[in-house]
């Protein structure tokens, strides 16, 4: 993505989970950013215990479950280790 081309515009970023946060903070250094969501961001820790979020579901076995199995989160949470609830509190 380079958002050289959207310098001094106005965006609407369209959802509320990772993909959608981090493409609006990446923005925010360029354009007037807005961030549209059904519900409210659900921010979850990226590291627990010193170790990033996605070694503890590799080590619990969840990175192996059949998508069938695993079932559905209400809402997507956003993995944050401070950056993007930063951004987000700033404007």
């Amino acid at each position: 993505m380079n958002p050289d081309g959207l310098q001094g515009k106005r965006v609407v970023v369209v959802g509320g989970g990772n993909s959608a946060v981090q493409v609006a903070d990446e923005l925010v250094g360029v354009a007037r950013v807005s961030l549209a969501t059904r519900k409210p961001i659900r921010f979850v820790n990226q590291e627990v215990l010193g170790r990033y979020l996605h070694f503890w579901f590799t080590v619990a076995g969840f990175d192996w479950w059949p998508v069938d199995r695993a079932g559905r989160a209400p809402t997507a949470p956003v993995l944050d280790g401070g950056r993007y609830r930063g951004s987000l509190r700033d404007g």
